[in-house]
C-alpha cells in the first residue's frame, strides 16, 4: 500500500512508501501525515507516458488567488498555466505539475533501489526557484483540455484516495454570454477592455486585450475577442492576473493516467463528498487508514468527523 508523508516544516518531497503500517488490531494498512486539518493534497501522478496533442504557440502564466474557507477569507495563491496551440488549449497548476514531475523522478529512483523511506529529492537551484514561483501545491486540483476544433472541454483531477489515478469528464465547450463595456484599463503594456457575465453561479468580470488574438483565458473563461489578462468573481473569491507570457514553441503533452470517466455532475459530487467526508473517501470505508496531523502536543488522529473547507468555483 502507498504511504504518503506530508510535512509542513520540510520542503523536501518524501516518496510514497510501499510498506504496511499495522495498528494493535492489525487493521491499519496505510498512514497519512498532514500539516493541518484544513488541507489534504491529492495523490500524485506518474508522468511516464504521454500523448503530444499539439504545439503551444503561447503560454500564459496566471497568478491565481482564491478563498477556500469563506469563514476565514484569507487568500491562497498559486500559479496556473494556460498553453494555447492551433488545435488544443491546456490549463493546469504549475505547482501540481512540478510536484508530479518530482514524484515521477523519486518513484523511478525508488524502483531502481527497491526502497522508499530513505529517498529524498535534492532540488537544484533552478527547481527551488520554480517551486517558489509555482506557489501552493494541491489547492487547485484541476487540469483542463479544450479541443478547439471540436469545441469540447475535458476536466480531470487527481484522486485523493490513490496515487496515479484521475477522475475525468467531458462536456461541450461552454458558451459564455459576455456583456462588453466601453471601459478600458492598461494592464502591463496592453490596452484591455472590461467584460462581465454570469457563469455557473458566479458573476465574473474579465479584462481582455484584442492585441493578443486568442479568445481564451484562465479556467473556463473565454469567448472574448482577445486574451483575458485579468478576471475576478464579484465576491473576490477567485481572481487571476497574468504574470507572464511566453511564445516559445513547446509540445503540449497530455499524460496518460488511469482514469475514472464520469459526468460533470458526478465529478462535482465526488469533489463535494471528499471535502465533507474526507476520511471516508480516502479510506474507502475500510477502516484501514490512519490519518494524523502535527500539533504542538504531538500527533493527533483524525476520524470521520473531520471535514475540509470547500468553496467550489462552480455553484451550479
Amino acid at each position: 500500500m502507498f504511504f504518503r508523508l506530508l510535512f509542513a516544516v520540510f520542503s523536501l518531497l518524501m516518496a510514497v512508501m510501499p510498506e504496511q503500517v499495522l495498528s494493535q488490531d492489525n487493521k491499519i494498512t496505510r498512514r497519512i501525515l498532514l500539516p493541518s486539518t484544513s488541507k489534504c493534497t491529492p495523490g500524485n501522478w506518474l508522468l511516464r507516458d504521454s500523448l503530444i496533442q499539439d504545439t503551444s504557440v503561447c503560454r500564459i502564466y496566471y497568478q491565481c488567488r482564491f478563498v477556500t474557507d469563506t469563514l476565514r477569507p484569507e487568500k491562497n495563491a498559486t500559479v496556473m498555466v494556460c498553453d494555447i496551440g492551433p488545435n488544443y488549449l491546456s490549463y493546469f497548476s504549475l505547482a501540481m505539475r512540478f510536484s508530479n514531475t518530482v514524484f515521477t523522478k523519486v518513484q523511478a529512483e525508488a524502483d531502481r533501489k527497491g526502497r522508499y523511506l530513505s529517498i529524498q529529492y535534492p532540488y537544484t537551484e533552478q527547481e527551488r526557484a520554480l517551486k517558489k514561483f509555482a506557489g501552493d501545491v494541491g489547492s487547485i486540483n484541476s487540469e483542463i483540455w479544450i479541443d478547439r476544433r471540436h469545441r469540447t472541454l475535458t476536466e480531470r483531477a487527481s484522486d485523493y484516495a490513490n496515487e496515479n489515478m484521475a477522475y475525468e469528464y467531458e462536456e461541450p465547450l461552454p458558451v459564455l454570454d459576455w456583456d462588453i463595456s466601453e471601459e478600458h484599463r492598461q494592464i502591463g503594456s496592453y490596452d484591455c477592455i472590461k467584460a462581465v457575465c454570469r457563469f455557473r453561479g458566479r458573476e465574473w468580470t474579465a479584462w481582455f486585450t484584442p492585441e493578443i488574438p486568442f479568445s481564451h483565458g484562465p479556467w473556463k473563461l473565454g469567448g472574448l475577442p482577445g486574451l483575458i489578462l485579468q478576471a475576478e468573481d464579484s465576491q473576490k473569491h477567485y481572481a487571476w492576473e497574468c504574470c507572464g507570457l511566453d511564445q516559445t514553441a513547446r509540445p503540449m503533452a497530455c499524460y496518460i493516467i488511469p482514469t475514472r470517466h464520469v459526468t460533470r455532475r458526478r465529478f462535482n459530487t465526488w469533489m463535494l463528498r471528499f471535502h465533507h467526508f474526507p476520511y471516508e473517501v480516502i479510506d474507502g470505508g475500510m477502516g484501514r487508514t490512519l490519518i494524523q496531523i502535527f500539533t504542538a502536543q504531538g500527533l493527533r488522529d483524525l476520524d470521520d468527523s473531520w471535514t475540509l473547507p470547500y468553496n467550489p468555483i462552480e455553484r451550479e
